[in-house]
């Protein structure tokens, strides 16, 4: 997070390393939420923080400049 102070594009291993943290997230989050047993020790906190940090990995996944590429999108230009 400290390098998207002083440049505007992440790096190639950058993007990649957040895609393999959201893929860590999301799993993480579908294992605490379809076992019972942790469900009950990591209480309502736990479940509502992986959550949102899954949702937050997700979304700067997504707001890189790569995902725009990828999906064709127009690069937020408005014509």
């Amino acid at each position: 997070m400290v390098l998207l102070i002083f440049y505007v594009t992440p790096s190639r291993s950058e993007q990649y390393s957040w895609i393999v943290l959201s893929i860590l997230l999301l799993v993480d989050t579908i294992i605490i939420l379809s076992v019972p047993r942790i469900r009950g020790e990591e209480g309502w906190v736990g479940i509502v923080s992986i959550v949102g940090a899954t949702l937050v990995s997700a979304w700067a996944v997504c707001e890189s400049p790569s995902c725009f590429r990828i999906s064709g999108g127009g690069g937020g230009k408005l014509d």
